[in-house]
């Protein structure tokens, strides 16, 4: 069983990892909780997982090389083309979703010892039946959206092996969020 409040706070550090990732200052992008998976007409993925002894969350990317996404990604690494080659896209796409699941394991690493992470592992849509098929004990979708095209959709899934009862405490991310003294001068 998995507490409630574990699996808000990975549904929270989804969203506050995809907002750490952006990489387009220009032409940001916005997410949207979906609640279910928004693949269709995404037939690739990026699959990443963050390990511990006790439970696995695997983090899915799912996209299509588009032509409103290539030309993100072309923006995003300020290329003076029109054209992208395949590898500079694939690498952009799988550092965006290595830059959200480090973000995730550093949160986690605060309160779960010994967490590992794998490296991006680009795959076809095949293989998301493998993850269909655990025992998934949460999930969570955001869509990603740029001037109201789909850019990719990141999909996360907690799988757990025991009873989990951490309680993941959020990084502050802003000085609003910590109360201050004022300085005293001698």
């Amino acid at each position: 069983m998995v507490k409630d409040d574990f699996k808000r706070e990975l549904g929270t550090l989804l969203k506050v990892a995809l907002d750490e990732a952006q990489v387009s200052s220009t032409n940001p992008w916005t997410t949207r909780e979906t609640g279910e998976e928004t693949n269709k007409g995404m037939d690739e993925l990026f699959m990443l997982t963050i390990s511990s002894q006790l439970f696995r969350v695997i983090l899915i990317m799912h996209f299509a090389k588009s032509r409103a996404f290539e030309q993100y990604v072309i923006e995003a690494l300020k290329l003076n083309t029109t054209v992208i080659e395949d590898d500079k896209f694939y690498d952009f796409v799988g550092e965006v979703g290595n830059s959200i699941c480090g973000s995730i394991k550093r949160e986690l690493g605060r309160t779960v010892p010994s967490l590992g992470m794998s490296t991006p592992n680009r795959l076809t849509m095949e293989c998301h039946k493998y993850v269909k098929s655990r025992r998934i004990d949460f999930q969570c979708h955001q869509e990603v959206r740029s001037d109201d095209q789909r850019l990719f959709s990141v999909s996360l899934y907690l799988c757990a092996d025991h009873e989990l009862d951490y309680e993941v405490k959020a990084a502050i991310k802003n000085e609003d969020d910590v109360s201050s003294g004022e300085l005293e001068f001698f």
